[in-house]
């Protein structure tokens, strides 16, 4: 797991984080999150079934949940600001729940979605919750 992570590393990181127009970086965060997960979806599904019985495991699964997590919070930071402290707070909260590899995971695969399908998708469902805040 590790190894596999180490060689992915440089996709976890986006240029320009919270700079640009909206659909800019709509656009540039779900192509990356997206490719990210394509990436390393066989090591996240082993690592969510270690991290049951693995401390070590369930502690880094959980650090890279907070990371991606706190990676979304900087995209849409002008929007976030803009927003009431409860709005925000939502918003913030709802961005990364259909963000985070378990979303992607149940979009592929229970949904069955192939890559342009959830691409699409996570476009149009940003848009709209940060349209409506």
């Amino acid at each position: 797991i590790d190894r596999h992570l180490q060689r992915s590393r440089p996709l976890f990181e986006i240029d320009g984080l919270g700079e640009g127009p909206l659909h800019e970086r709509v656009s540039r965060f779900v192509e990356r999150r997206t490719r990210l997960f394509d990436a390393v979806r066989v090591i996240y599904r082993a690592s969510r079934v270690r991290a049951a019985n693995d401390p070590q495991v369930h502690r880094d699964l959980v650090a890279t949940q907070q990371w991606l997590s706190d990676q979304t919070q900087q995209m849409f930071a002008p929007e976030l600001r803009a927003m009431d402290e409860p709005t925000a707070t939502d918003t913030e909260r709802l961005i990364d729940l259909i963000t985070q590899f378990d979303a992607l995971e149940h979009l592929r695969h229970r949904c069955g979605l192939d890559r342009d399908e959830t691409v699409a998708h996570l476009q149009r469902s940003l848009h709209r919750v940060l349209a409506h805040g």
